[in-house]
């Protein structure tokens, strides 16, 4: 226990007890492995998995120091509501690692959207500069299966230097209504529109688990283009260091539609990306720039290290482009904010979009009025009959699974007499889980089937 003893829950880490990982899913995985790496012993429980605890009345709770509790478990759970009985703390997977690697300097990126592009470009372009750059948390590896590196004799709170650990943390609202500890120096917030409200209850529960990446920063970014981010930036600028980034308001970071980025002093940098279209897009850009920047990354060397990002995967990727025909893998769109985005993306062009699967509570509704150029929606999964009203005049075909609705689609477009470019554009407004494990399956499916289609034409 030498590493966590002194620095981790010293009143709940007992000696000779142990610690109960609640879900045994990727993030529980990684919680086991690191306690046991410090000779910690675990006890675990999963609802699902084999060889685990799987009720609360076997848990040995006389045993227990403190509760790991996994973002993908809610806190209805019988065994959350058992250890808040009986007075056990419940703690979250980056809370433990923020605090045992506490020499380092920590970037928190949240948001509805866009969270995984603008981590994974803030880690890109700071890899480029710094020789310990580590990306995690809800993207990538979980925070605990990143290293921990304690030597540190930089005082983040002055100058970077360039051995000074620095970890860039994708962090859902999963896993900060978990949090009570975290403190991060640069704290980021995409976007904030309407999303799991069927795992927090409501739009002000959501949000407020959001809020809670701020609590404890000593520097925040906020995109303000939504009504709720301009909401928290007026609260959190009367109390602590605060920037702004928009694209239709007065901020620290200004960015006008040709992808220039304005700043306070009147100086301007070209932020545009050949492969990561939409203003989506242009908005994750201006983030990481404003976040790089306060490192101090000059633009010039900005520029040049985002050029050589390629963008995520299921993210609005273009995959294959055939016979005037590009098609777009946008699986990661699991609400309807998200599809407008990649509608937005393509404006003008002729699209065939490709939605369904489990729906949202907004469902493809919110949507709607960004179809102009929509030609046919092939809807797939639990999703189609609801959509299919909200769709209203926009023609739509049924076609179940999405092997038919690429097939439909491809035949849509083909016929489809134009001389500009035609997507087909998988962006489903809704969760996988209906047909697929997860969104990433669904676009590697959807990869998968276009490419064997295309392969024998």
């Amino acid at each position: 226990m030498s590493l966590l003893s002194s620095i981790l829950y010293p009143s709940e880490l007992k000696r000779d007890k142990s610690v109960l990982i609640l879900g045994l899913g990727i993030t529980g995985r990684a919680a086991c492995a690191f306690f046991e790496r410090h000779e910690i012993p675990v006890i675990k429980f999963d609802d699902l998995q084999t060889g685990c605890i799987s009720s609360s009345k076997d848990i040995p709770w006389s045993e227990v120091s403190f509760v790991v509790q996994s973002p993908g478990i809610n806190s209805t759970h019988e065994v959350v509501i058992d250890a808040k009985n009986r007075g056990i703390v419940i703690v979250s997977d980056v809370d433990i690692f923020v605090q045992s690697a506490a020499n380092a300097f920590f970037i928190g990126i949240t948001g509805t959207n866009g969270k995984s592009t603008t981590t994974a470009l803030i880690g890109h372009v700071l890899k480029q500069h710094f020789q310990n750059v580590f990306i995690g948390g809800n993207i990538g590896e979980p925070a605990l299966n990143l290293p921990i590196i304690l030597e540190s004799n930089v005082n983040v709170a002055s100058k970077m230097q360039p051995l000074t650990p620095i970890y860039v943390l994708e962090l859902s609202s999963f896993q900060l209504e978990l949090s009570k500890t975290l403190a991060l120096d640069i704290a980021v917030l995409t976007n904030m529109t309407g999303d799991h409200i069927d795992r927090h209850g409501s739009i002000e529960n959501y949000v407020q688990s959001k809020k809670k990446i701020f609590d404890k920063a000593k520097l925040s970014i906020l995109c303000i283009d939504d009504v709720q981010s301009q909401k928290i930036f007026d609260e959190l600028k009367e109390r602590q260091k605060t920037y702004s980034v928009s694209m239709t308001h007065d901020a620290d970071f200004i960015l006008n539609d040709d992808r220039v980025l304005t700043m306070k002093d009147g100086s301007r940098i070209d932020i545009s990306h050949p492969r990561l279209v939409g203003s989506h897009n242009a908005q994750n850009i201006a983030l990481a720039y404003s976040v790089c920047n306060h490192l101090g990354i000059q633009p010039s060397s900005f520029q040049q290290d985002i050029l050589s990002f390629t963008g995520l995967p299921h993210r609005i990727e273009v995959i294959q482009e055939h016979n005037g025909i590009v098609f777009v893998n946008d699986s990661k769109a699991t609400n309807a904010d998200s599809t407008i985005r990649a509608l937005c993306s393509f404006k003008n062009l002729p699209i065939f979009l490709i939605a369904g699967g489990k729906p949202k509570i907004d469902g493809i509704l919110p949507a709607v009025p960004y179809m102009q150029n929509v030609k046919e929606v092939f809807l797939i999964g639990s999703a189609s009959d609801r959509f299919a009203r909200e769709l209203g005049q926009v023609k739509h075909t049924f076609c179940h699974d999405l092997g038919n609705a690429i097939s439909k689609a491809i035949d849509a477009a083909t016929a489809l007499s134009c001389t500009l470019q035609k997507v087909i554009l998988l962006s489903p407004a809704c969760a996988s889980y209906d047909q697929f494990k997860n969104y990433e399956e669904r676009g590697d499916v959807f990869r998968l089937i276009v490419n064997q289609v295309l392969k024998h034409e």
